[in-house]
Formats: structure tokens, sequence, C-alpha cells
């Protein structure tokens, strides 16, 4: 059972479900934003051929991992 730092008496259901919840959606976040930069930089590495085969051009890719990875 979570309590306050300033006092004893446990913290409301409500108040750890919301903060349980924040803080799952803060990593939910922080796993997008590291899985959008392993990917584009995974495509820097792709050669010419690859890159035909998924419909992109190098031009492309290069715009896409210029991107901040909140974007």
């Amino acid at each position: 059972m979570l309590t306050s730092a300033y006092t004893d008496k446990p913290l409301s259901p409500f108040f750890t479900r919301a903060l349980s919840q924040f803080i799952h959606q803060a990593l939910e976040t922080i796993k997008r934003y590291d899985q959008r930069h392993r990917q584009r930089r995974a495509l820097l590495q792709l050669d010419a051929r690859l890159l035909d085969d998924i419909a992109l051009s190098s031009q492309q890719v290069r715009c896409e991992a210029r991107k901040y990875f909140w974007q």
C-alpha cells in the first residue's frame, strides 16, 4: 500500500490507479520513441536494392531519418 510522503495516511485507490496509468503511458511512449529511432537508423543501413523492394528512395529515407524521435 502506498502512503503519502508527508503523512502516514494511505493514498486513495483512485490516485494510485491514476498514477499507475500515467507511468504505464509514459513508458509506452518512451518505447514508441525508441522504436521509431531504431527503425529510422535501420532504414539508413539498407542498400538501393532493398529500398527498391520497399518502394522507398534514398531521398525519402534521409528525410525520414532526419525526423525527431517524437515525430
